[in-house]
């Protein structure tokens, strides 16, 4: 099972960001279920597993609240966005392609 990023105390940054490798980003169908479904207020996080090699060759499971999501390409496939992870004050910017849901975030403060 892959760990959540909430529970690492390595995320604590130094440095104003860090870039992070995407090893599992969701599926076209899940990003837009969970882009679109937040009725009463309720935005539902969508889930990516980061590349471990920051977090000692661990990789991490990050939720993530999208405010913003734009095509990279025009592709359909590829995806720009930006919000913020759950339970911590980091937003985050980032990109992937669903066909092999591989991209990279940042994670700033």
């Amino acid at each position: 099972m892959t760990k959540p990023i909430t529970s690492d105390p390595q995320i604590v940054m130094t440095a104003n960001s860090v870039q992070v490798d995407i090893a599992n980003a969701p599926s076209k169908w899940e990003l837009s279920v969970k882009f679109f479904d937040g009725g009463g207020g309720q935005r539902r996080p969508v889930e990516f597993t980061v590349n471990g090699k920051f977090f000692n060759g661990e990789d991490r499971l990050v939720e993530v609240v999208i405010n913003r999501l734009s095509w990279e390409d025009g592709s359909g496939e590829s995806w720009c966005f930006e919000g913020y992870i759950v339970g911590m004050n980091l937003n985050v910017t980032g990109w992937f392609r669903t066909t092999n849901r591989k991209g990279w975030m940042k994670f700033t403060k």
